[in-house]
């Protein structure tokens, strides 16, 4: 286990690029996660982390130690990439002990390390099986163990669980989640689906076109986003961005204003010191115990929840209420946040 320290990290292809003097302090023990759309810079990051990419400029630091200038190998670094990369005509057990073997770790340690492994990850009845026999969460697993079986000082994962349906993406992220805990091994964790990045990273780093856009907790990045940027690639519906003549009634609203207004503050009940929206009805998603409004407000999209309950209020042209301390400010120029709202 180590800490991590990226420092001015610059990496340019040709005229492009694609990383801008990046800063990041990763705790020993910490599930670190690079969040971001396409093309924003997060693999390549992960990638001169392991070494597989030099950066341009800038110093990579693990355990306090300068490793910018060093091979993969004598980083210690274990990565998961997102095909698994399984030796097809391999067992299990040949899999996930292979680092070992080229190691030349002696035959009896390279046994009861891999069984060590195996029964964390709880792939054990499998050793004797080939990766064809599996399916994909349990090959995701041994891709993990082949990982861990080394005792790296950091674990790189690149996008683990984009080839695994719905379901088993949610049961991966728990079972990757268990693991990390129990081993206390620093991890960096790249996705671009926020709710992976949510329920599993202690903190998150969000990229967008090469740079930080906000380093932070799940919570604070959802609740305190710094820029319209941040506010509408977290949530789902997204946060709905209005321009300050559609809120006039809100404190501090200016022609250069962006309001913010998350789905779930909106309501059809009136309440005290809430801002009124005049709204129009485009379409309803029934969830459960909730309905997905979506709606105009001054000819832009405007989408929020209502309680079943709530049904009959719900018109051709309605009334929204919103607290005024839910509601959050930008600059429109910058898109810096001028006012943090209460998302919760």
């Amino acid at each position: 286990m180590a800490d991590v320290e990226i420092d001015n990290i610059e990496k340019t292809f040709g005229d492009h690029t694609v990383l801008k003097n990046i800063n990041l302090k990763i705790s020993n023990g910490e599930f670190f996660v690079l969040l971001g759309p396409s093309g924003c810079g997060k693999t390549t990051l992960l990638r001169i982390i392991a070494g597989l990419i030099d950066s341009s400029s800038g110093r990579l630091l693990i355990g306090g130690k300068d490793v910018t200038s060093l091979s993969p190998r004598q980083r210690n670094i274990a990565m998961v990439f997102q095909d698994y990369a399984l030796y097809p005509h391999m067992t299990i057990a040949d899999n996930i002990g292979f680092p070992l073997r080229m190691a030349k770790v002696p035959v009896a340690e390279r046994k009861a390390k891999i069984k060590e492994v195996a029964e964390l990850l709880r792939i054990e009845d499998y050793l004797k099986s080939k990766p064809k026999e599996l399916s994909g969460g349990q090959r995701q697993r041994v891709a993990i163990g082949r990982a861990l079986v080394r005792s790296p000082s950091i674990l790189l994962m690149d996008e683990p669980l984009s080839n695994l349906d719905a379901k088993l993406r949610t049961t991966m992220r728990f079972e990757i989640r268990r693991i990390q805990r129990q081993t206390n091994l620093t991890t960096v964790f790249v996705t671009h689906d926020q709710v992976e990045a949510m329920t599993m990273g202690d903190r998150i780093a969000i990229l967008n076109d090469g740079l930080v856009a906000q380093c932070g907790t799940p919570f604070d990045i959802f609740h305190k986003p710094e820029s319209t940027f941040v506010a509408t690639f977290t949530g789902s519906p997204p946060m709905n961005m209005m321009e300050g003549a559609a809120v006039t009634s809100a404190v501090g609203v200016t022609e250069k204003t962006v309001v913010g207004i998350r789905p779930k503050a909106a309501s059809l009940t009136p309440h005290a010191d809430a801002v009124e929206l005049s709204a129009k009805l485009v379409a309803t998603d029934l969830l459960g115990n909730e309905l997905l409004v979506h709606s105009l407000v001054e000819d832009e999209p405007f989408e929020f929840y209502a309680d079943v309950t709530e049904r009959s209020l719900i018109r051709d042209e309605m009334k929204v209420f919103v607290p005024r301390e839910r509601i959050y400010l930008f600059d429109r120029d910058s898109g810096k946040v001028t006012q943090m709202g209460q998302g919760y």
